[in-house]
């Protein structure tokens, strides 16, 4: 599992930390960001393949590991201890 969540989708451990330490992620209409688009299907294929693991094992980090509440489907909300 650890694999999953270090290797697979960097950014989604990053945001899986900053929750567990109590930092309060929010959405911003106004960021700007670029990236590297897959070129091809096998590319896009392999690059949702990894997205979805890495956001099954972080989930299941968050959700069953550390008590996070889910609230009317909008919020998630960390009810954890920090470590």
């Amino acid at each position: 599992v650890e694999y999953l969540m270090y290797d697979q989708g960097e950014d989604r451990w990053l945001s899986t930390l900053l929750l567990k330490t109590g930092w309060i992620l929010q959405y911003c209409a106004s960021a700007e960001a670029t990236t590297q688009c897959p070129e091809s299907f096998a590319e896009l294929f392999n690059q949702r393949r990894r997205w979805l693991t890495s956001t099954i094992a972080n989930l299941n980090d968050l959700l069953v590991l550390n008590a996070v509440g889910i609230n009317n489907g909008r919020d998630i909300v960390y009810n954890g201890s920090i470590r």
